[in-house]
């Protein structure tokens, strides 16, 4: 089907299903919400990837949990798409703490430098993302809520350490950024995981990702599945992988055991290895001509056409227009 057909089925699908569901399977009415609106059963996330042919599209049905009710639902949806549904079970996603490494990554750099070691003074550590500056001209550092903010629980003003607490770094002394905002986290509807550090004084940053800088960033309407993507992380380091879907939406993500879900996400799968594990967090997601795609915060085990898991990513123009900002000397 094209594009517009595929949206306007996932459209429907969210927020008509009662209409059509009620009355027809004991099974979707009692999985639909209290209130009657149009939510799948948890664990069962839509979006869209690429079909068999140029400029076709299918639907994306991610199933989190093997449930009668996803199963059913799953089945359901198959059936509305006429057969053109993408069906995968790629289990718990997460946005999990740093795990331990031997990347280079993990240590601490002057200048600053994309991908490396970075976090909130409370945190484990993440990645650091890349650099930004606000309305104001200030330049910053951009990472996940979790990595930067401590999931809600930062304050502005807060020290944000290079490399991160897990690697080695300690406050004062490694100090290179203080909170300025985060997009706070939900239980529902999120639509970025993400925060903004103010650079401190005297710290530089060297906006150079594998030795280039970023050209500008890909609008959200711009990105397709199939697109080749890379990006640096603190754990994994240097990895490739195609955008396996877009637009996805109800992703259900564990943080330490609390649940958030997240709609219009990217979804990447790496190329022989996984495309991001625990501490890749706040990566930036780089496409061709060192456009910028995405924000990475979150991964799977399963899933993907490896069956070794899939990563999920915020738009990154998304998070910007969020956070009134641009990226620092793009070009």
């Amino acid at each position: 089907m094209r594009l517009e057909s595929a949206r306007s089925l996932k459209e429907e699908l969210w927020f008509n299903l009662h209409r059509t569901a009620m009355g027809r399977s004991e099974v979707l009415a009692q999985a639909l919400s209290a209130d009657g609106s149009a939510m799948p059963p948890p664990g069962v996330a839509l979006g869209i990837v690429p079909g068999r042919k140029r400029d076709d599209f299918r639907l994306a049905i991610r199933l989190q949990i093997l449930s009668h009710e996803a199963r059913s639902y799953a089945a359901y949806v198959t059936g509305k798409a006429a057969d053109e549904a993408d069906v995968s079970f790629i289990g718990r996603v997460q946005a999990p703490p740093a795990r331990a490494a031997s990347s280079r990554y993990r240590k601490r750099i002057r200048p600053l430098a994309p991908g490396f070691s970075l976090g909130h003074v409370g945190v484990t550590a993440g990645t650091l993302g890349g650099f930004v500056v606000d309305a104001k001209g200030r330049p910053g550092i951009l990472s996940n809520n979790h990595v930067l903010a401590a999931n809600n629980a930062g304050k502005k003003g807060d020290a944000i350490l290079q490399a991160g607490p897990m690697d080695g770094g300690t406050y004062p002394v490694d100090e290179v950024a203080r909170l300025e905002r985060f997009i706070r986290l939900r239980r529902h509807g999120n639509t970025a995981d993400a925060a903004f550090a103010l650079l401190s004084a005297g710290v530089e940053a060297r906006p150079l990702y594998r030795k280039r800088r970023l050209t500008d960033v890909m609008p959200v309407e711009e990105i397709q599945s199939s697109l080749a993507v890379w990006k640096l992380g603190r754990t994994t380091g240097h990895t490739r992988g195609t955008v396996t879907a877009i637009e996805v939406d109800q992703v259900t993500v564990d943080y330490s055991g609390t649940l958030h879900t997240f709609d219009g996400q990217l979804e990447v799968a790496g190329g022989t290895r996984p495309f991001s594990q625990g501490g890749d967090s706040g990566a930036l997601v780089v496409g061709g001509a060192n456009r910028g795609v995405g924000l990475l915060f979150a991964g799977s085990e399963a899933g993907g056409p490896l069956g070794i898991g899939v990563s999920y990513a915020n738009p990154l123009q998304t998070v910007l227009d969020l956070l009134g900002l641009e990226l620092h000397e793009a070009g």
